[in-house]
């Protein structure tokens, strides 16, 4: 028999029909499929699957249109059918074309885009007539499943205004009943709130029949869910092996539906109460930029009425986070202490911006953000009061200090006054200028107290720029006839001015060469610290009694006979002004040690500890699991196929690796464990003997999502103590 008349008879077949009219209901279209040759069209349905209104027949015209539409090209072509309707044609196997239309007058019909629903369709039906056409040998049942699962996803997503949507995509499975196996009749009962239903296909008389009298000619299954009491059977079946091992799978997506159905109502229902109840602003900005929800607090926050933000350009908004928003940004993006709006009057808020990923770029952004304007003004007053105090007690000090050169430049003129012999006047003179320079250097160096605040930090790599410094720093060190050794161990970048940091090097080197003394001894040693980068300064000299150190960094406070005591403390200020710490102490070798301590740059792109790393091709698993983990507050990466974890593995370190059995096998226990030895491994799926040692657990599906996320906690909790006993 040619291919053409195979297709033909796929055509009159009730299977392909039943199951072309279950997915059309499904996603709120018209189906009508034809062969280029044959001037016969099925369409299924005949009324719009929301509003009842009749869909047309399409004409000749109709069909050589989207044959035109459909050329070559593998993906849905959209065009416009005589009657007005938006349509896509595409393309089937063996020449069938099938023309994808939506009801013009249906309030859903900007749901979902047509060209998505149009492909959805394309995967299904492609899938299904392969297994009328070549039987259920090979891998099209396993073909076939993934697919109808996505499409159960999408039905229930996007429609879930629909009250329908959950009948629609059980007959759907019940229709993929039909095609994968062969039989006299078909059922699902199930109930659906306060009601029965009972869905059949094929022989409704001899189904009706069976389930009276409870004849032995079935195979039946009971749905294995909480959340739906429910029997899927087959009546007189060919083959009742095959049977018996595919309505345990069927079963199961119908379980998958109601898992799906019930998260979408506790999203829905709770998600908003949350929300709104929360302290932070939330916004949830879509692919094209445009806000579509804000909670009560980004109402207040940003002084809209919440309807007033729905639906307008987040870009439009004086915020922080505007700019990534503008700029589409794929990473996460935050903000501390960052005012809101022009000027420094507005509040001053936290705030971060989270991709939502769904494939490749990013499908939308969530953006949180906290008024933190009352800890602003805390924090401000308190630097002023600090300020105020320490101003008051450096200028009484720096009064103090400036008076004593004065008082000796004013007892000199006065001298000079009298005296008339120009030996002893100039004499003078070199003592006022002495006098008036220490002066002078008292200013500048209290004046550079206050310079640290203006910053302009780089990423600096310590080691390269002390090698740099090293000429300059032995040059100071031969002066004085003192020995220099530098230990500079490789240590990650630091965000640092390299002006201000090459005075803090200098001056705490010249400090230490003073102390050592001739053919003294001082060493210079850079190392990393956990997240912090340390450089310290070490001599042999006579050393420092804890008295002094107390004292060593308040101002005008010097051990040193001719010593402004500014010194140090302008380098204490350039430390804290880069967020670091200065300490002294007494060195291993005898005299002094100072050190500093700087907070390593964390780098974009660089890795990042994670909580949960999920690695599961199912999306049904994945993106549920996800929430679930995200609702939790656990810092959570995903990886829709097996392929992307190297380059996630160069950008994230997990405690948790969440696997399905397709990533295992892909890449093998051993070889993930190379990748992540830290990480815990689950694995969602039954136990398997030859692995079991070497994961923390198995995960049964379907997932309970509450015990998962309590088995994932547990293990971050230990992986936390294991960390405190080291």
């Amino acid at each position: 028999m040619s291919k053409s008349a195979v297709t033909k008879q796929l055509l009159a077949s009730w299977r392909w029909a039943g199951f072309m009219e279950s997915a059309a209901a499904a996603l709120h279209l018209n189906l009508a499929a034809f062969l280029p040759e044959d001037s016969s069209c099925v369409q299924k349905p005949l009324y719009c699957p929301v509003c009842g209104c009749s869909f047309p027949e399409l004409t000749a015209q109709d069909l050589d249109l989207a044959l035109k539409h459909s050329g070559a090209a593998n993906n849905p072509a959209g065009f416009a059918t005589a009657a007005g309707h938006k349509a896509a044609v595409i393309r089937l196997h063996d020449g069938l074309r099938l023309v994808v239309r939506q009801c013009a007058l249906c309030p859903a019909e900007g749901t979902l885009p047509l060209e998505v629903r149009a492909g959805m369709v394309q995967k299904l039906l492609s899938s299904f007539q392969l297994c009328l056409s070549k039987g259920m040998e090979g891998d099209l049942r396993a073909t076939l499943l993934p697919v109808l699962r996505r499409m159960n996803y999408i039905v229930l997503s996007f429609f879930q205004g629909d009250g329908a949507a959950v009948d629609r995509a059980l007959d759907l499975i019940l229709s993929s009943l039909v095609v994968l196996l062969d039989a006299r009749g078909y059922w699902l009962s199930y109930e659906a709130g306060d009601r029965q239903v009972l869905l059949v296909k094929g022989d409704e008389a001899t189904v009706s029949c069976c389930l009276r009298s409870g004849c032995e000619a079935r195979v039946e299954l009971e749905i294995p869910s909480s959340k739906v009491r429910g029997r899927l059977g087959v009546v007189e079946p060919a083959d009742y092996g095959q049977a018996a091992e595919l309505l345990p799978n069927l079963a199961q997506e119908c379980s998958i539906v109601y898992e799906i159905e019930h998260i979408f109502e506790l999203v829905n229902t709770r998600l908003p109460q949350v929300l709104d109840a929360i302290g932070s602003a939330v916004l949830l900005v879509n692919r094209d930029g445009i806000i579509v929800y804000a909670n009560s607090c980004a109402e207040k926050l940003l002084q809209y009425p919440t309807l007033g933000l729905i639906d307008i350009p987040a870009a439009g908004l004086e915020a922080p986070w505007t700019p990534f928003l503008r700029e589409r940004t794929e990473r996460r993006a935050w903000g501390r202490m960052d005012p809101l709006g022009q000027g420094d009057d507005g509040p001053w808020l936290d705030w971060q911006v989270l991709p939502l990923r769904a494939g490749e770029g990013a499908s939308g952004w969530l953006v949180l953000a906290e008024d933190r304007s009352d800890h602003h003004r805390w924090q401000e007053a308190a630097r002023q009061a600090e300020r105020l105090a320490v101003t008051t007690t450096m200028v009484g000090a720096l009064a103090h200090e400036i008076r004593n050169p004065l008082t000796a430049a004013r007892g000199l003129l006065q001298l000079i006054a009298r005296k008339r012999d120009p030996e002893k006047v100039r004499g003078y003179v070199d003592l006022i200028m002495r006098e008036l320079d220490r002066v002078n250097r008292l200013l500048n160096e209290f004046l550079l107290l206050g310079r640290p605040a203006e910053l302009d930090p780089e990423p600096l790599d310590l080691q390269a720029f002390l090698q740099e410094l090293r000429p300059l720093l032995e040059g100071e060190a031969v002066l004085s006839g003192v020995e220099l050794q530098m230990n500079l161990e490789p240590v990650p970048p630091v965000a640092a001015d390299p002006g201000q940091l090459t005075q803090v090097v200098l001056n705490l080197v010249r400090n230490a060469v003073e102390a050592a003394g001739q053919r003294g001894l001082v060493r210079l040693i850079l190392r990393g610290a956990g997240d912090n980068v340390t450089f310290s300064v070490h001599d042999n000299g006579p050393g420092l009694t804890p008295e002094v150190r107390e004292r060593l960094f308040q101002p005008f406070f010097t051990t040193k006979e001719r010593g402004t005591g500014l010194g140090l403390p302008v380098v204490q200020a350039i430390v804290h002004n880069h967020g670091g710490r200065i300490s002294c102490a007494a060195a291993p070798e005898g005299g002094a040690a100072f050190v500093v301590e700087l907070p390593a740059l964390r780098m974009e792109g660089k890795v990042s500890a994670v909580d949960v790393l999920i690695a599961v091709t199912d999306e049904i698993i994945r993106y549920p699991s996800e929430q679930a983990f995200r609702a939790a507050n656990l810092r959570v990466v995903s990886a829709a196929c097996p392929g992307d974890l190297p380059g996630l593995a160069e950008r994230y370190a997990p405690a948790v690796l969440l696997l399905d059995r397709q990533v295992l096998e892909h890449y093998g226990l051993e070889r993930l464990q190379k990748i992540w030895p830290e990480a815990k491994v689950l694995v969602v799926g039954e136990s398997t003997l030859t692995v079991e040692r070497d994961v923390c657990g198995f995960i049964p599906t379907p997932l309970e999502y509450t015990s998962l996320v309590a088995r994932v906690q547990l293990l971050l909790e230990d992986a936390c103590n294991k960390v405190d006993q080291r």
